[in-house]
């Protein structure tokens, strides 16, 4: 195999501009998987800083579910699988009488190839690439969507979308979401859970702030991890397996042509001091990239989000990120498309991640060449 050849970056080394603490903090004290994401794949080099990362959350009516009869107690760190979650919610909305069981996103955009199906073919065990060694890489990776734990994260959908009697659907499943959600983004997706008609909703934690506050639903919001199909034992993949929850977020990264680059290092130092990391989580949800900063009182304190410090803990544990190449753009794409596919009875799940697999290794072929 053929040593990778990296483009020129476009954007400032940040290694070389930035003070020796602000690059202590990020090394020392930042997400390892955020760092990475912003860092040179060759060199090491930091080329922009970690804003904030983000992980998916399973939001429920935790009063509801109760209701129902069921003991909540531990899910707010040990997540359930999805067999599991899927009778709990069909359980629940029938007993409730709501419109919705659980809601997520299913649009054919970047959201469903980076995150929702991402992290649910995870956590079945499966991967676009042969696990999460080959993200970072292009042009001479395996190619395995079309195995067995990815064919069964979408049958699993096709069960909760059309019950079990699709053909498709995989056994053991209930039917608990609307077909809608081949639609949906995430303002799409919160809104039924949002208006008290749905059990369970997959989202950001924007979406804590909007149902969980003292004038919303309050302490009747439970918060768990992203259910799993797998144990990490019965995984094949490294990584994979258990509860995975796609890496999301943002970077900072300064144009090297800019005439205002010294104040934008200025400005950028400034956003790595811990107190605008916890003013961030505070004033617009995001989470800091410095995690132990979750264990602090003054963050347990920030109300809604401070209640759920266990489960964003979990999460960050948890965390997947997407691939990270240059060709990602493309292949992302084609994979919503293909996903989506599935999803809808365009194709079959075979036949879909068939044509998704010769896609993808023709992209990697000429990547390679």
């Amino acid at each position: 195999m053929d040593d990778p050849v990296y483009p020129p970056r476009t954007d400032l080394n940040l290694t070389e501009r930035l003070s020796n603490d602000v690059l202590s903090r990020v090394q020392d004290t930042y997400m390892d998987t955020s760092v990475e994401t912003a860092s040179h794949p060759e060199t090491g080099d930091l080329h922009a800083l970690p804003l904030f990362p983000d992980f998916p959350v399973m939001l429920y009516r935790k009063d509801l579910v109760e209701e129902a009869g069921y003991d909540t107690s531990g899910w707010a760190t040990n997540a359930l699988s999805w067999q599991e979650f899927s009778e709990v919610v069909a359980d629940t909305q029938q007993q409730a009488g709501l419109t919705y069981g659980f809601t997520t996103q299913g649009a054919a955009y970047e959201g469903l190839s980076c995150c929702t199906f991402n992290e649910t073919m995870s956590g079945w065990g499966g991967a676009y690439f042969g696990g999460i060694d080959n993200l970072f890489e292009a042009g001479d990776r395996p190619v395995t969507v079309d195995e067995k734990p990815v064919l069964d994260a979408i049958r699993m959908m096709r069960a909760f979308m059309y019950g079990e009697e699709d053909e498709h659907a995989l056994d053991g499943f209930q039917q608990i979401c609307p077909t809608a959600i081949v639609q949906w983004i995430e303002d799409d997706s919160l809104g039924p859970f949002q208006n008290g008609n749905a059990v369970a909703h997959r989202n950001w934690p924007y979406a804590i702030a909007e149902t969980a506050s003292e004038d919303a639903f309050g302490e009747a919001i439970g918060v768990m991890p992203i259910p799993y199909g797998v144990t990490p034992e019965q995984a094949q993949y490294e990584g994979t397996g258990g509860t995975c929850a796609a890496l999301g977020g943002w970077n900072l990264a300064i144009n090297p042509y800019s005439d205002r680059v010294d104040e934008a290092i200025q400005m950028i130092e400034a956003f790595s001091q811990e107190s605008m990391q916890v003013f961030l989580f505070e004033e617009q949800s995001l989470f800091p990239p410095n995690l132990d900063l979750l264990e602090t009182e003054e963050i347990r304190q920030i109300e809604p989000l401070g209640r759920y410090v266990e489960t964003l803990q979990t999460l960050g544990e948890n965390a997947i990120p997407r691939p990270v190449t240059d060709i990602w753009a493309e292949q992302g794409a084609v994979i919503a498309i293909e996903v989506q596919n599935a999803y809808t009875g365009q194709k079959s799940p075979e036949e879909a991640m068939t044509d998704l697999r010769n896609r993808l290794q023709e992209s990697e072929q000429d990547v390679g060449n």
